[in-house]
């Protein structure tokens, strides 16, 4: 008797079920995340910068809504031009 053929194509046969694509999935989350970082670093992240005069710098920091601490004390920054 001749013995069944065990590289029978029946039994290699795939599925018809479409693998998911995890690589596909990785590399999407990875591009939107560098996306997003570029546009947080390119609109400066979460910083409000706001212009304020001197006169009304001194009210603000006599009224306690600018914090003075010795330990992070406040820069100030001038731009010429």
């Amino acid at each position: 008797m001749a013995q069944p053929d065990r590289n029978s194509q029946r039994d290699n046969k795939r599925s018809n079920e479409p693998n998911f694509n995890w690589r596909g999935i990785v590399l999407i989350a990875i591009a939107f995340g560098l996306i997003g970082m570029a546009l947080l670093v390119r609109n400066g992240g979460y910083q409000n910068v706001e212009d304020v005069p001197y006169n009304r710098f001194i009210e603000l920091l006599d009224n306690k809504q600018i914090i003075s601490d010795k330990n992070l004390p406040v820069t100030l920054l001038v731009q010429e031009g």
